[in-house]
């Protein structure tokens, strides 16, 4: 026998559970009592509008938009703390130079300068400092990365904004205003 599911229950229409019309805390749902979260489950009827009407507002006003993605481009570079291009090319010059490093020490085991156990070491403290650089240089490039992807969707969503903005927002289902 199977356990019961959501559309078990009487009411609930074939192929989908029951509609859940509150906002409540997740983490009170899974833990059921157990969690401390005194915040009470919130009708969807008081909240959506009141979300609604910000989010409207925000729509409805393109330079107030405009200067909130600023800020959030302005904090994006503020992360990357300094020159994105400097930093991802310094990156990529550490790593050229432990790989050049590494041939160098090899050469030198080959010849017999060092010992084997020396070269060891050596490629070790390499591999440790060739790996830190590979994370920097993947992290520097995708600060770089989002910080360019914020700034083609700035553009990208205040121009069709420009164009759903004159159609009326007032006048989306409530479907509508869930994808906006």
């Amino acid at each position: 026998m199977r356990p019961p599911t959501l559309d078990d229950r009487p009411g609930a229409r074939h192929g989908r559970a029951r509609p859940y019309h509150y906002y409540s805390c997740s983490r009170r749902r899974q833990l059921r009592k157990m969690c401390g979260c005194g915040q009470p489950s919130i009708p969807a009827r008081k909240v959506e509008p009141v979300v609604w009407g910000f989010v409207s507002r925000l729509l409805g006003d393109p330079g107030l938009l405009r200067r909130g993605l600023e800020e959030m481009i302005a904090l994006e570079r503020e992360d990357t703390k300094g020159d994105p291009e400097r930093e991802t090319e310094a990156w990529a010059q550490k790593l050229a130079e432990s790989d050049r490093k590494r041939s160098r020490y090899q050469e030198m085991a080959a010849e017999g300068l060092i010992t084997f156990d020396e070269l060891r070491a050596k490629l070790a403290g390499i591999r440790e400092a060739r790996e830190m650089a590979q994370r920097q240089l993947a992290a520097s490039r995708g600060r770089k990365e989002r910080s360019e992807g914020l700034e083609m969707d700035r553009d990208a969503l205040l121009g069709s904004l420009a164009d759903e903005v004159t159609a009326g927002l007032e006048a989306l289902s409530g479907a509508e205003r869930n994808e906006v």
